[in-house]
């Protein structure tokens, strides 16, 4: 008789009957009755028992191993756009991971969706001071008015995005605040939205790309 460990084959919770691998590679039966917890068995748990020729007395369930983090490949196929609409998406939302392609590219569609605007309040400004056309002042102060109704739209979902690229970094969203220091926090910033993601998941969710789970407070 000797102590054993192994893994558990079958078991037939109708007759109480089951087969166990053994790492000494000998199969050994057991019962129902030698199992010295309530714990359901089924196949593929660990278990450690005492052989008695080929039948296991006294066996009992071992915990489950935590299944060490691998890193998986990255399937995150989307597109541009989608990450911009990813963000616009999300709007107020800072919790999770933002990489570096999703934030990017939303302050990049954020830069082309107000240069519309923008060339033409310049444009119409400068016919204004060449004419006298009441015309061109009204559609100076249209220009004007979606120009900052455009900049008032994306504030949110701008900030809401920086916030989880800091996170993506491994950092607090407070951290944000670093960007109303004069001259020094806007660099600050920038460089930060330049940092790779943190290579394992952290606090605020996954590694992007990868599955998704819950994550914690927007600012924690």
């Amino acid at each position: 008789m000797g102590g054993v460990r192994g893994e558990v084959l079958s078991y037939d919770d109708g007759t109480g009957l089951g087969l166990i691998s053994g790492d000494d590679g000998t199969r050994y039966s057991f019962a129902r009755s030698e199992l010295q917890q309530l714990t359901p068995v089924r196949p593929g748990m660990r278990v450690d028992f005492v052989a008695d020729g080929t039948v296991a007395t006294g066996v009992i369930t071992l915990p489950a191993s935590p299944t060490p983090y691998v890193a998986q490949p990255d399937n995150d196929r989307t597109s541009a756009w989608g990450y911009f609409r990813r963000c616009i998406g999300k709007y107020a939302d800072g919790t999770g991971r933002a990489r570096r392609k999703e934030y990017w590219y939303f302050v990049l569609f954020h830069l082309l969706i107000l240069a519309g605007p923008l060339v033409l309040f310049f444009v119409f400004a400068g016919i204004e001071e060449q004419s006298a056309y009441d015309e061109m002042s009204l559609l100076t102060g249209i220009a004007a008015i979606v120009l900052v109704l455009i900049y008032l739209f994306f504030l949110l979902p701008g900030l809401a995005a920086l916030i989880r690229r800091f996170h993506d970094v491994g950092l607090s969203g407070w951290l944000v605040l670093l960007g109303i220091i004069p001259y020094v926090g806007g660099f600050i910033t920038f460089i930060i939205t330049l940092l790779p993601s943190e290579a394992r998941p952290n606090k605020h969710g996954p590694i992007p790309g990868q599955a998704t789970r819950s994550t914690a407070d927007v600012f924690s």
